[in-house]
C-alpha cells in the first residue's frame, strides 16, 4: 500500500513515535479563537492551573529573588530591571514559583561545556 509514493508498510515498521497536527480547514477563521485559523495547526488544549513544569529534566532551577538580592543584582550589573531578559507572569514556571510583575527570577542551568550558568529574568505582565 502506498500514499504519495511512500511505501506505508515499510514506513510504519521503522517509526517508533509520531505526533500529528490537525488543520481545521473546514471552519471559518475567527481572530482570537484558537483553532479557527486554517493556516495554523491545533496542538492541544489550554494548560490548567495545577500544571507545574519544574519537575521536567529540561526545565532549569528558578527562584524569585528577595528585594535585597534584586537591588544587589541591579547594582552589580549596572542595569535597570527592564534591561534584563523578560519573563511573562503567565509563564508556567513563573506561575509555579509565584512570580509577580516587577519580580526578578534567577535561573540556574547546568551545562556540559560552561558548567553552571546563572541568568536573571524580569517578570512583566502577560
Amino acid at each position: 500500500m502506498s500514499s504519495k509514493g511512500i511505501n506505508i508498510s515499510s514506513f510504519e515498521s521503522s517509526v517508533s513515535w509520531a505526533c500529528s497536527a490537525v488543520w481545521p480547514a473546514h471552519r471559518p477563521f475567527k481572530p482570537g479563537v484558537v483553532g479557527s485559523n486554517p493556516t495554523r495547526p491545533v496542538w492541544g488544549g489550554k494548560m490548567e492551573g495545577d500544571f507545574d513544569p519544574r519537575g521536567h529534566v529540561l526545565v532549569p532551577e528558578h527562584r524569585v529573588l528577595s528585594e535585597e538580592e534584586k537591588e544587589e543584582i541591579l547594582k552589580r550589573y549596572k542595569v535597570k530591571p527592564h534591561q534584563l531578559p523578560l519573563m511573562k507572569s503567565t509563564d508556567p514556571v513563573a506561575r509555579a514559583i509565584g512570580a509577580k510583575p516587577g519580580d526578578i527570577v534567577e535561573v540556574k542551568r547546568e551545562s556540559p561545556t560552561a558548567g553552571r550558568t546563572v541568568a536573571y529574568r524580569y517578570v512583566v505582565e502577560g
